[in-house]
């Protein structure tokens, strides 16, 4: 009787265990899952801070000037200098009339507009520079996506600029609006930064050959500038992979794929700004423009072929962060499957054992008759215990 219920124990043990486990591998399994499918959701949890381009709104009439934007309270500042190869001046107006008048033969007018959400201001510049609604409305909206347009008097240009003290997951792009005629640049920044202040500083020092060129050149510089602001941000970037890859390799978990599709919402930033750009800086280095001179047109392309360069970094780094992704999941898959596989061995184990105990317990008499009752429980034992040997060792051996 002792080794009947002996056998009953470990059956019921066994039987516990198994239980539990399934159970656990259960809930894991549905953790995953459920985990796994909010994130091919995108769920925007923990990438709120993320500013994407969006597409213009056009639930006003075409032409109207609206601001669109964050909202902004500070004064619009216009900065003018006016320039050429003897003279730098630089003052700072309070209307565009009064930029317009400094405006003259034989110098470069450079007009750099910080804030574009005074609605007045732009129409004054409109009025000021012979500016269609189509392009003051354009200059109003910081959601528009880089383009360029050609007008009778003047060449139009939308770009996009990274915000250098944005962070990695919180990437901010500034609305940047140029618009150049025979001898003057209008630079509408949407923001109050400074993002030309190297420019400045050059030509007040008069260094490189802006302060000898024209009002083309002057446009090339900036658009050359706005595109060299995606170069530092790259370079986040390629750090930050750097990090989730050590760490992935070390203890992946689910804040490194966290990690990972913010890098890779980033890079989508990167591919909805750069490709238009591209096609800006593209046309301006192919076709005739009557203001574009053919030399400047070759420093175009200069820049052209430094954002095929960004392009395909962008690329072999989406390339990277999707292997990443990829990476953790067959890390996730193997894990599984080890699971499986334990249950797989587990279950056939435990099947051959209730098979034993079940020809055990039907023929109880005959193993417990009087001249085999020493017998019975061993040879029963050594038949689980043979029929579990050569179970393990076929796995062993199945890998």
């Amino acid at each position: 009787m002792k080794t009947k219920k002996i056998i009953q124990m470990v059956f019921t043990v066994l039987a516990v265990v198994g239980l539990v486990f399934v159970i656990s591998s259960n809930k894991i399994a549905k953790a995953q899952d459920s985990y796994f499918a909010d994130m091919q959701l995108g769920s925007t949890n923990d990438l709120s801070d993320i500013e994407l381009p969006q597409e213009e709104d056009l639930s006003g009439p075409p032409g109207e000037v609206r601001y669109i934007g964050k909202e902004k309270t500070e004064p619009v500042t216009i900065r003018v200098v006016k320039y050429n190869e003897n003279s730098f001046e630089e003052t700072e107006v309070d209307t565009p009339a009064a930029a317009r008048e400094l405006v003259e033969d034989g110098f470069v007018t450079w007009i750099d507009v910080s804030g574009v959400h005074d609605e007045k201001i732009i129409k004054e510049f409109g009025t000021a520079f012979d500016l269609s609604p189509i392009e003051q409305a354009d200059i109003a909206n910081t959601t528009k996506r880089p383009d360029i347009r050609e007008n009778d008097n003047y060449i139009f240009v939308s770009l996009k600029m990274i915000d250098e003290s944005s962070s990695v997951d919180a990437m901010q792009l500034e609305q940047i609006n140029l618009v150049w005629g025979n001898n003057y640049v209008i630079s509408f920044q949407a923001n109050s930064d400074k993002d030309f202040d190297l420019v400045y500083d050059q030509l007040a020092k008069k260094r490189g050959l802006m302060s000898k060129m024209g009002s083309d050149y002057l446009a090339f510089v900036l658009i050359d500038t706005v595109v060299d602001s995606y170069f530092p941000a790259l370079e986040i970037v390629n750090e930050q992979i750097d990090v989730l890859e050590k760490q992935l390799m070390d203890s992946p978990n689910e804040d490194i794929l966290k990690g990972i599709y913010i890098v890779k919402r980033e890079l989508t930033v990167g591919r909805q700004v750069i490709w238009p750009i591209r096609d800006v800086v593209y046309n301006l280095s192919t076709y005739d423009y009557p203001l574009v001179s053919s030399e400047v047109k070759n420093y175009f392309h200069a820049t052209y072929e430094n954002i095929e360069y960004l392009n395909s970094t962008i690329e072999i780094f989406w390339t990277i962060a999707s292997d990443m992704v990829n990476f953790y999941l067959s890390i996730f898959s193997h894990d599984t499957n080890h699971i499986l596989k334990f249950l797989t061995i587990f279950s056939t184990v435990l099947f051959l054992l209730s098979f034993v105990a079940a020809i055990y317990g039907m023929n109880l008499s005959q193993f417990h008759s009087k001249d085999k009752k020493k017998k019975g429980t061993l040879i029963v034992f050594l038949m689980m215990t043979l029929l579990v040997a050569i179970a393990l060792i076929y796995f062993l051996l199945a890998g």
